[in-house]
Formats: C-alpha cells, sequence, structure tokens
C-alpha cells in the first residue's frame, strides 16, 4: 500500500508540487480504511479515499499543526517521539473516523465501499 501511494505521488508532483501535495492529502486515509478492514483492496482504498477527503481544508489544518508540534517536542530533550507522536496519530483516527461518517452520511461513499463488499476498479 505504501509503496503504491508513493509512488502516484512522486507522479502527481512531477507536475507540480502542488499537486503532489493535494494527492497526498486526498490518499491519507487509505491506511486507515486497510486497517479498518483488509478484504479491501489496495487500489479500492485509494479510490474510497480519494472521495472521503474531497473537503481538504480539516486534514490540512491537521497537517499544519504537526511542524510545530514536533518542534516544540524537540525542544524537550527530544523526546517528541514520547509526547507527540500518540497525539498525532490518536488525531488522525479521529478524523478518519469523523470522515468516514459524514461521507457516508453525505452519499460519496457507502458501508459496502468500507466493507470491502464492493470493487471500485474496473
Amino acid at each position: 500500500m505504501y509503496l503504491w501511494m508513493i509512488l502516484w505521488v512522486v507522479l502527481w508532483s512531477l507536475l507540480l508540487i502542488v499537486p503532489g501535495i493535494i494527492k497526498a492529502i486526498s490518499y491519507s486515509q487509505s491506511f486507515f480504511i486497510m486497517a479498518e478492514n483488509s478484504n479491501v483492496k489496495v487500489r479500492d482504498a485509494m479510490k474510497i479515499s480519494m472521495k472521503m477527503t474531497d473537503v481538504i481544508k480539516p486534514i490540512f489544518c491537521y497537517g499544519i499543526k504537526l511542524p510545530g508540534l514536533v518542534l516544540i517536542g524537540n525542544f524537550n530533550a527530544g523526546h517528541w517521539i514520547i509526547m507527540v507522536n500518540p497525539y498525532m496519530s490518536t488525531a488522525f483516527a479521529n478524523l478518519y473516523i469523523k470522515l468516514r461518517e459524514s461521507s457516508i452520511q453525505s452519499g460519496t461513499c457507502t458501508e459496502e465501499m468500507f466493507n470491502g463488499t464492493t470493487t471500485l476498479v474496473q
């Protein structure tokens, strides 16, 4: 999954940096989708993630906080892994839950997509 995602982000980044950043954000939820249900295929998880992240603003705001948090954690003798990493992981997991619920409620995604019973790749 990681290699496939990196390949696509690098290809989009060849155009310009901004399309690469946008695609990295749009693929960011695919790890949570695959962790939640292993029946979902890699390309399906990426497509579901793209549908979920049509609204990029909340994810971008989370991403803006991270360098500041890492910098603050580094002032404390490099213990940012103990202090900041659990916060970042929990914040992104909660963001995934909110995005999943809102995409199902808005009709962008269905529950079957997340269960792996519907294939999206033709």
